[in-house]
Formats: structure tokens, sequence, C-alpha cells
């Protein structure tokens, strides 16, 4: 009898988490953008989705608001035709919980510098200004509340506002994240995402698939480290660009946060980026 207690204990206790998940949403499912989570509800996980690639599957409480920014934003890449220098200060993402299971955000680029070398001539193009705006809404599927596993799913559109770039199409896909919270309080991030994008050069638009890893763990109290590899693949012109990606997050308070860090492409058209930025959660 002690030893079929033994093997049934897993199942009881999932059994019992996810009894208590169950619970939560309920209690938190009366909550909206115009009746707030109270304080004593609030999640723990606090649903950054930077500074990694990789977006979380948590989404912010009803209510309540999240500040993300790239504050400064360096991107340089080669390809056949010329190398190009992208600056970005201030790229924002506003983001504001509509439920318990879903929130709506908006990400801005305030201001964008571009530069543009030729290889043939040498002959130079530098553009700047307001940038691109991107809407994006993510709904959480599993595991938003007291869960050793969660995913969810994000959609989003970029509109082409920016006056630095030569992208003028319309951008959008589809972003399916998980995570799973492992052993000594290391975390893996997991993510697969479709996308249609406008073509490095000319005009034209292709589908782009990506799929990341990222593991991370506190450095020290305060200080948290990400380690992510993630690869796209180009249906178009049927070409794989593989990144590696570091980044650390300094935690000032539970709800502020800064980070830095770098997404470095390992093929010679790959792009380089390099990063500083900033959390707050109200």
């Amino acid at each position: 009898m002690k030893k079929r207690f033994i093997i049934l204990l897993p199942a009881i206790f999932f059994v019992i988490s996810a009894s208590a998940q169950q619970d939560t949403a309920k209690l938190k499912n009366q909550f909206s953008i115009f009746n707030p989570t109270p304080e004593s509800l609030l999640r723990d996980e606090i649903g950054a989705d930077r500074p990694d690639e990789t977006e979380s599957p948590y989404t912010i409480d009803a209510g309540h608001f999240m500040y993300e920014a790239d504050l400064f934003n360096y991107e340089r890449q080669r390809t056949d035709e010329a190398i190009q220098s992208t600056y970005l200060l201030h790229q924002a993402n506003l983001k504001f919980g509509l439920t318990n299971t879903m929130d709506f955000q908006i990400k801005v680029q305030s201001y964008g510098r571009q530069r543009s070398r030729s290889i043939s001539s040498g002959n130079v193009q530098s553009k700047s200004g307001f940038g691109d705006v991107i809407l994006r809404l993510k709904q959480n599927l599993y595991g938003n509340d007291h869960e050793n596993i969660a995913f969810g799913c994000m959609a989003y559109v970029k509109l082409p506002t920016n006056n630095y770039s030569d992208n003028k199409e319309y951008e959008g896909g589809i972003i399916i994240p998980l995570e799973l919270k492992l052993p000594g309080e290391w975390k893996l991030g997991l993510q697969v995402e479709g996308d249609r994008l406008k073509d490095d050069v000319g005009n034209g638009m292709h589908t782009e698939f990506l799929q990341s890893a990222v593991i991370s763990h506190k450095v020290f109290k305060n200080l948290k480290g990400f380690l992510e590899t993630y690869y796209t693949y180009d249906f178009k012109g049927h070409e794989w660009r593989n990144f590696i990606d570091m980044a650390l997050q300094y935690e000032i308070s539970k709800k502020i946060m800064v980070d830095g860090g770098l997404y470095y492409g390992l093929q010679t058209q790959a792009s380089k980026t390099y990063f500083f930025g900033l959390l707050v959660e109200i």
C-alpha cells in the first residue's frame, strides 16, 4: 500500500497543482482593464518580453501597465550589395493588461537612423527620423499563475510608419512561446514563430520561420544571466541564419530592471545587434 502511494504522489501533486491553478484563475477572471487586479493577487512572474529574443508566455495582470524599452539599439548587417548600420533610440514596448490572460502591446521606435554604404561604389546614404509602430496581442493559454510550465500565443502586425528605412511594407506574424521552470531556479524558454517579412533587397516579401531556446539563471542576488540560441529560415531564399545571444538583467527593485546584451549572427549576412534597456511595471 505504501509503495502504491509513493508511485501515485506525482499524480496527486499534479491534480492539486492544477486545481490551485483553476481556483486562482476563477478568482482573477473577474478583473479587467477597467477593474484592475488588486495588489494581493498580482502574479510573481513579471511577464517581460525582453531582453532575450524568446518572448514570455506570461501576460501582465488585468488593469496593469508595463513599460519595456531598448534605450539604445545598434544593428549592423551586410548584404551582397551594402553594409547597413541602424541606430534606434528608445524603442519602447507599452503593455496593457486587458484580462487575466490577455494583454495588448504597442511597440514604438521613437527615433531611428540608418546608414547604408554600397560595397561596389562606396556611396553612402543616410536617413533618420521616427520609426515603425508594431501592434501585438498576447494570449496566455496555460500556466499564467503558479505553474512550472506556461505557454501562450501572440500575433503582431508592423505598421511601416518609419522615416529612416526603405522598408515601407506591412509585416506580421504569429509567435508561440513556452517556459519551463527547472530545479535550482533555472528557467528554459522555447519559441516557434512564423513571419511574413520584406526581402532584404527589393520590394518583395517572404515567409520566415524562427525557432529559439534560452536558459536563464541568477548570477548573483539581483543579477540574472541569459544565454540563447535561435535560427531563422527564409522559405523564399532557402537561407538559414543562426544567432548566439547573451544578456544580463539587473533588478533595481521587484518592478524596475535594467539590462544589456547582444544578438550575434554567425553568418556573414546575419545581423549583429547590441542593446541597453529598461523595464518598469506599474
